[in-house]
């Protein structure tokens, strides 16, 4: 809400549920991507194919399911659709790689919830006593940040640390400069 209002205004509030629900299928897409980068880069342009035309043909069926009901339906059909096209892709990458769909879920886990917690903590900010929008944005960012940032440093989430190392060397070849 406090995006929407400082970037397009208070009229444009209406489109907030919308963008909430939107947010799932975009935690999704990135793990699509990722799986059906894993066939191309196997040299499987067949199977590549093969993934994203069943998955034209999924959403065309989503679309023709679900715009009767309006854009709230049609979003939620896109969510089952982004459910579905995640399992997919998984699943030739589990027949490619043998990295199956439960593997790959463990190991998101710990980065869902974090996000999860960092969510609810920036969630609840709205609910303190800050009547500036632009205000409130920017504590929900860099509250979100630290949160994040704070829980990966704790429990020593392994990308964190690297890219702390990374930082930390690139610091110290600043110096000698």
């Amino acid at each position: 809400k406090p995006l929407v209002l400082v970037l397009l205004t208070e009229k444009w509030l209406p489109i907030v549920p919308y963008l909430q629900l939107f947010c799932v299928i975009g935690v999704l897409y990135p793990i699509q991507l990722i799986n059906l980068s894993a066939l191309n880069a196997q040299g499987r342009s067949d199977l590549f194919l093969r993934v994203q035309f069943t998955q034209y043909i999924l959403i065309i069926i989503t679309v023709l399911t679900t715009y009767r009901w309006g854009i709230i339906a049609m979003i939620y059909g896109k969510i089952v659709y982004s459910f579905l096209a995640c399992y997919l892709c998984a699943y030739y990458t589990q027949k490619i790689l043998g990295y199956s769909i439960i593997e790959q879920v463990r190991d998101l886990i710990p980065s869902l919830v974090l996000s999860g917690l960092m969510g609810v903590g920036v969630y609840a900010l709205q609910y303190a006593s800050i009547t500036d929008e632009l205000v409130l944005l920017i504590a929900q960012i860099i509250t979100g940040i630290f949160l994040y940032s704070g829980m990966c440093y704790l429990l020593r989430i392994s990308s964190f640390m690297e890219i702390i190392k990374l930082i930390k060397s690139r610091g110290k070849k600043n110096v000698h400069v």
